[in-house]
């Protein structure tokens, strides 16, 4: 019998605890979020679900960081297609963002970044940690280099939020704001001013060396910017701490053993000769660049951009985030483009867009391709994920937070995926127990991260040990399962599934429920 109302419970911590029980709660003028009664510091999104065909769907968890102003928690989530949690970050622990499914030296892992961030001219100095498949951080990837002489000792590490991708090779590659002087004349600032230059760095995973740079001010000229000067987002250009962002970097990936980097306020794709350092070709979003561009394929102030060797050529995929911070505000939307580099051209294949949900999303966002072809589109600084059929037909949304403008609603996600990921936490179960008015006990179990537990046995007895079998095979439901068994002075529960050995089971602490309260 599963138990789903108001309760008191006595955790394994021996603390006495009144929360509301697998249901939402609301904060006036917020998201409503879900509660749970083996872990009350989780307050994960109710997320608002619309589906038509289910079997059309990628199989897969969603992975996001949720994050901002107005998120009840600033935490890194893996939630299944209904909405049920699977697995969180502690949220005492700080501000994790861009939670990103990779696979590293043959294993499946997570990747996130960690740290200090300025959420107005996008300025953060952080760590990329590396989890492996049991939640454990595997790899710290810093980096402090005396060459970024503005930087050097103020913070830990410089790594800044907008990346973090694991090549296939094994190495890292993410990004550096880097303040440096400038002549701003050629655009109406002063002549002893100063940039942000957008630096890319690939760093060894194992080592944290640092061996290749490569700097947008060698390779893009200040009037390529279409980003305002002298503004608080984009920077004043007058001084180190108020840099022009001129190209403001905000993606890295690989191609074809190279590397393709977004430039957001230049509205361009630059594909980068790893070996040389030197610039192969520019894709500009108005087809100011190598290419000439179809004009609905005209990309601007985009996100996340990414580029795939495919039998049809080049595809290039990107969210068209189409926005400033500034009114009028554009509809967003997910790109995908053929890249033809004997002709020189750019073809637009796809957008995917919600006509019923019109989304104007003004920084952040990406485009996943699936395994089954369909393509999932996050909004980013707007709480909503979508996944597309390949023809553009709306499959499942999932909104996280209320609807908004393009600076709001003050909570997002940076990017989010679909990944088959396979969870074996190392950590305990755990379990919670309050009286019923029947004299019975209501028994609460979860173990967060385990995506391979079925079902539950519980134990009791008037002992600490040799405890009994008093439910078996209790079918797990969602995050946190319930059921009630008859009195007793103690309470185990042991998770069947979750560990690696399938044989292996997993037990919580003992409790003592003799002082437990009523539910």
């Amino acid at each position: 019998m599963a138990v789903t109302h108001r309760v008191a419970v006595i955790t394994a911590l021996a603390c006495l605890l009144v929360v509301t029980g697998a249901q939402t709660t609301t904060t006036s003028g917020r998201w409503p979020t879900q509660t749970f009664i083996t872990e009350p510091g989780f307050h994960p999104p109710l997320a608002a679900i619309n589906h038509t065909d289910d079997s059309a769907l990628a199989p897969g968890l969603i992975v996001f960081s949720q994050d901002g102003t107005y998120a009840p928690e600033n935490v890194a989530l893996i939630m299944d297609r209904n909405g049920e949690l699977v697995w969180q970050t502690d949220p005492t622990i700080g501000d994790i963002q861009d939670l990103s499914p990779f696979t590293l030296f043959g294993e499946n892992v997570l990747i996130s970044w960690n740290g200090t961030s300025n959420n107005v001219n996008g300025d953060s100095f952080g760590t990329a940690t590396i989890w492996n498949d049991s939640y454990e951080p595997i790899y710290n990837i810093t980096l402090s280099d005396p060459q970024f002489e503005h930087l050097y000792g103020q913070y830990d590490s410089l790594l800044n939020q907008h990346e973090v991708y694991i090549t296939s090779w094994g190495t890292f590659l993410g990004l550096v704001y880097d303040p440096i002087p400038a002549n701003l004349s050629a655009v109406g600032g002063p002549e002893d001013g100063w940039i942000r230059d957008g630096v890319v760095v690939e760093i060894d995973i194992k080592t944290n060396e640092l061996f290749f740079v490569w700097r947008a001010s060698d390779f893009i000229p200040i009037t390529d910017s279409y980003a305002p000067i002298e503004s608080a987002r984009s920077g004043f250009g007058n001084s180190s701490d108020s840099g022009w962002d001129y190209v403001h970097l905000n993606s890295v990936a690989e191609l074809n053993g190279n590397i393709v980097v977004s430039s957001r306020h230049t509205f361009q794709a630059i594909y980068i000769d790893r070996q040389t350092g030197g610039v192969k070709w520019i894709v500009q979003g108005e087809g100011k660049s190598n290419f000439t561009i179809d004009a609905d394929a005209v990309y601007r102030w985009q996100h996340d951009i990414r580029i795939e060797q495919t039998a049809e050529g080049l595809m290039m995929h990107l969210h068209n985030n189409q926005n400033n911070y500034t009114p009028p505000y554009n509809v967003s939307s997910g790109q995908l483009m053929r890249i033809d580099e004997e002709v020189g051209h750019v073809y637009a294949v796809q957008t995917y867009t919600d006509p019923n949900d019109l989304v104007s999303a003004s920084s952040g966002g990406n485009y996943q391709p699936l395994v089954n072809g369909n393509v999932i589109i996050c909004h980013a600084s707007q709480p909503v994920i979508k996944e597309y059929a390949q023809d553009g037909a709306l499959l499942w949304s999932f909104r996280f937070g209320p609807a908004g403008y393009a600076t709001g609603p003050g909570i997002g996600s940076y990017r989010a995926f679909v990944s088959e990921w396979r969870g074996y936490p190392n950590t305990d179960p755990k379990a919670a127990a309050c009286r019923l008015a029947s004299g019975d006990l209501a028994v609460f179990m979860s173990w967060n991260g385990a995506t391979e537990t079925i079902a539950w046995n519980i134990y009791s007895g008037e002992k600490s040990y040799g405890l009994n079998a008093a439910a078996t095979n209790v079918t797990k439901s969602g995050f946190e399962t319930s059921n009630t068994i008859p009195v007793a002075q103690y309470v185990q529960v042991e998770a069947l599934g979750g560990s690696k050995d399938p044989g292996q089971t997993r037990r919580s602490a003992v409790l003592n429920v003799t002082d437990a309260a009523l539910c």
